[in-house]
């Protein structure tokens, strides 16, 4: 009798063990939304370079940026609004800082908060924006342009 006991809480034992098995769950990878960092709003205004960074080397002044044979980066930009009456378009005006009179080459564009990612319509020029310090109004893009491996990476002050 003993061992009918015996093997029959081995059996219960066994079936209670299985019976709380539960297959797992497939679980999908899950893509990360990033955060705005900038508002259409706080893009528009006039900003004023401050330094760009290329392949680790920081360049702030006309000497250096024309030493490093890159001294046609060194822009400010203007960001605003276009309203016609019966049109609204986001407009870039953007200009040497060393040579400000020249006259400002003019692109549409448009901000995908979500990505915070500017795009240059006419040219698919990208600006990734790193961050936005919203106290000092500076901000950090990084541009990429396609078919050139120049990816440097704009430090801008807000006027």
């Amino acid at each position: 009798m003993k061992k009918i006991t015996l093997s029959l809480s081995i059996l219960a034992l066994m079936l209670i063990s299985f019976s709380s098995c539960q297959k797992d769950e497939e679980t999908k990878p899950v893509t990360p939304i990033e955060t705005p960092i900038i508002t259409l709003d706080e893009l528009y205004g006039t900003w004023n370079f401050k330094s760009l960074k290329v392949d680790g080397i920081t360049y702030s002044t006309c000497e250096e940026l024309s030493d490093a044979g890159i001294s046609g980066w060194g822009y400010d930009f203007k960001y605003y609004l276009f309203d016609d009456g019966e049109n609204k378009t986001k407009y870039c005006d953007y200009n040497n800082h060393y040579n400000p009179q020249t006259i400002p080459s003019v692109q549409e564009f448009s901000l995908n908060i979500a990505t915070n990612v500017i795009t240059w319509i006419d040219n698919n020029i990208t600006f990734k924006i790193k961050s936005y310090d919203k106290t000092s109004k500076i901000i950090v893009m990084q541009i990429s342009i396609p078919n050139l491996t120049f990816n440097g990476i704009y430090t801008l002050n807000k006027q």
